[in-house]
């Protein structure tokens, strides 16, 4: 399935003009820190209904304008640049906003934001200026690139099936490329209480699903995280995190588990998109 976020397979590189190459030498790549983890005492099934229940039980978000949805998020990019002699490679936050039309379209800006490099210390030179454009895309009606043409089913059971059947498939995904799909979807549209409770029922009963603990996700804010891993490739786990006292999902992430790769460490992030809500 595509992954609309950079993750372990790609990573977005933006080349601003100036020459990319391989070292031949490992070289560690700038990826954003590590999640610190809290333990959490509740098992998945007990902590995912309950956060579902909530999400449920909320009011739905209200929008300014009843035609129009946006949707903004933040989302990060590896940067790699060289001058001929030296490379250097940063953690650029990308600023997402997102419009839906009502009949569907949508309307997608991508502008730099702040810059930090392998220690976490902010960058401002060889790196796109906060605010730059980065990229700008519209998206018709029917456009391959919006798969999310029905809703969500009102059965737990079936997530997996419409996920299959959207990315035309016949093999049910896992639990880390549910987690990947729900993402994609999320960045087309805003999900209803009762959809989002039910994304969280299924988790709640998909042993795939681990409870990894108590986090600040990357605006912040706390969040209960849970992983998977990708069954084919179970080098890189997808993360979920969730909001404990509204139940609404704020982010994903993916992280690098295995050995082998020699650009980055292990563990490490790879990517992460989190919606501002």
């Amino acid at each position: 399935m595509p992954l609309a976020v950079a993750t372990a397979a790609a990573v977005v590189v933006i080349a601003l003009g100036l020459t990319l190459y391989l070292p031949t030498a490992p070289t560690y790549a700038a990826t954003p820190p590590l999640l610190e983890v809290s333990p959490v005492p509740q098992p998945r099934e007990e902590l995912l209904m309950g956060l579902s229940q909530k999400v449920r039980l909320g009011t739905e978000t209200p929008t300014p304008d009843p035609e129009v949805t946006k949707i903004s998020a933040v989302a990060w990019s590896l940067v790699v640049m060289s001058d001929g002699e030296h490379q250097t490679a940063n953690v650029v936050n990308l600023d997402y906003d997102i419009t839906v039309q009502s009949d569907g379209a949508v309307h997608q800006i991508v502008k730099a934001g702040p810059s930090v490099d392998a220690d976490g210390r902010s960058v401002t030179e060889g790196v796109p200026a906060v605010g730059e454009l980065i990229s700008e895309d519209e998206w018709a009606v029917g456009s391959p690139e919006l798969r999310f043409t029905e809703p969500l089913p009102s059965e737990s059971h079936q997530i997996p099936a419409y996920f299959a059947k959207t990315y035309e498939t016949t093999e049910l995904p896992d639990a880390a490329l549910v987690i990947n799909s729900v993402a994609d979807l999320m960045r087309q549209r805003q999900l209803s209480s009762t959809e989002e409770a039910t994304v969280l029922e299924y988790f709640a009963h998909e042993g795939g699903l681990k409870v990894v603990g108590a986090v600040t996700d990357r605006l912040g804010r706390d969040a209960i995280a849970f992983s998977a891993a990708h069954e084919d490739d179970p080098s890189y786990e997808e993360y979920l995190l969730v909001a404990p006292d509204s139940g609404q999902i704020l982010a994903v992430e993916t992280h690098y588990i295995a050995q082998g790769r020699d650009d980055i460490p292990s563990p490490s992030v790879t990517g992460y998109f989190a919606w501002r809500r």
